[in-house]
């Protein structure tokens, strides 16, 4: 495995270098200390499987940096670790394609988790920003479910995902938690086939081709499945 780490701290570099060695021993792990190096990287690496990049480099304005690495390696997920929890920053990031979002606060054992769900092909955003983009959960309702925020019933009848069945809406909803297809299919006792195909139709109706932009399209049409039926 071959993973490039781009931050112009050292001891942010050194803390990523050491947490990635307990899990990944024989990884390789390449650094940059500002956006051009990062892209030089990048462009001359064509093994890499992972970008973990600072939101804040020299070299770049910000999320400016994140849509040139994700151009220029547009194969391989990146994962942002920023000191910043603004909500502008995460959803800019995740609009440029990124596949996760890690704050610095966090500890190392949560760190790797996150990096873990993005290798496996998922998204990652913690559990306190998911509530900075969407807002904090509604109640529970008398039946002990959790309202989702929006959901399919305030779209317009005819809006295809109206027309979604109960498996592809529960596919939909682990979809939306940033869980790979291999995830889902675990959780849902399908084949991971099975699963790619609900998947494809979802993006299809929303007209998207990655887990990410699916994610900002139901914001933008105020649904937050939260893995239970959105009807």
């Amino acid at each position: 495995m071959k993973i490039l780490i781009a931050d112009d701290h050292v001891m942010v570099r050194e803390g990523l270098r050491l947490m990635l060695a307990r899990r990944h021993p024989d990884a390789v792990v390449l650094e940059a200390t500002s956006y051009p190096q990062a892209l030089k990287i990048a462009a001359t690496e064509p093994e890499l499987e992972l970008i973990i990049a600072d939101l804040c480099m020299p070299g770049s304005d910000g999320v400016d940096g994140i849509k040139a690495l994700v151009k220029q390696a547009p194969r391989v997920p990146i994962v942002v670790i920023s000191a910043s929890e603004s909500r502008d920053d995460i959803v800019q990031v995740f609009q440029a394609g990124a596949a996760g979002y890690i704050p610095k606060s966090l500890g190392s054992k949560v760190i790797l988790s996150a990096l873990d769900v993005v290798t496996a092909g998922g998204r990652y955003i913690p559990d306190n920003l998911i509530e900075v983009l969407y807002g904090a959960p509604k109640e529970a309702e008398p039946s002990g479910e959790t309202a989702p925020k929006g959901g399919l019933a305030g779209l317009p009848p005819d809006h295809p995902l109206r027309h979604l069945t109960a498996r592809q809406q529960s596919v939909l909803s682990h979809l939306a938690d940033g869980e790979s297809n291999k995830e889902i299919g675990r959780a849902l006792d399908l084949s991971e086939a099975a699963i790619k195909s609900h998947v494809s139709k979802i993006f299809r109706i929303l007209e998207v081709n990655n887990r990410t932009r699916a994610i900002i399209r139901l914001d933008e049409l105020g649904i937050r499945p939260r893995h239970h039926s959105l009807a």
